[in-house]
């Protein structure tokens, strides 16, 4: 590639895939390195979250985008019994090591004990982790330990 011109090179006809690379010249080390493709495309996957708080199977959407340094999780439960008064769900990568800081934010539609919530739930992440709490309301709310337990959210976070 070095004896190319940009405009000599073939053109990709398709999305690039996420393991696909592009060429980064790094300007403050004066090399030629790479940087996968769905970092800066955000391309969409999947994940398969460990849920602690409910009982059995728990069913549902998870899919994730990194793009750049952010990462956005999006959880669609769609069917969880509920075996405890907390709730809890892994993230496809930890936040950024940041003394102090916490990411948080409101649930979508709730469902505790059977009964979509008239109140919003929250979610919380804690720095350096890979574990998102869900509370049943705004403040730290327990779950109902029985009964049909479902949650949609939306998570944005900064990841290292």
């Amino acid at each position: 590639m070095a004896d190319k011109k940009i405009s000599e090179l073939t053109e990709l006809s398709a999305t690039p895939a996420s393991d696909d690379y592009f060429v980064v010249l790094d300007t403050d080390a004066s090399a030629t390195k790479k940087i996968q493709a769905k970092y800066l495309l955000g391309i969409p996957a999947a994940w398969t979250p460990t849920f602690t708080g409910w009982t059995g199977s728990v069913l549902g959407i998870f899919r994730y985008v990194v793009i750049g340094k952010t990462c956005i999780a999006r959880i669609t439960i769609t069917s969880g019994t509920s075996n405890a008064t907390t709730a809890t769900a892994t993230l496809p990568i930890a936040s950024a090591n940041i003394p102090n800081q916490v990411w948080d934010g409101a649930c979508g539609r709730t469902v505790n004990s059977g009964s979509i919530a008239t109140v919003a739930g929250r979610w919380e992440l804690a720095a350096n982790s890979d574990i998102v709490n869900f509370y049943s309301d705004m403040g730290t709310g327990a779950w109902t330990n029985s009964g049909t337990k479902l949650m949609r959210a939306t998570i944005i976070y900064e990841i290292a």
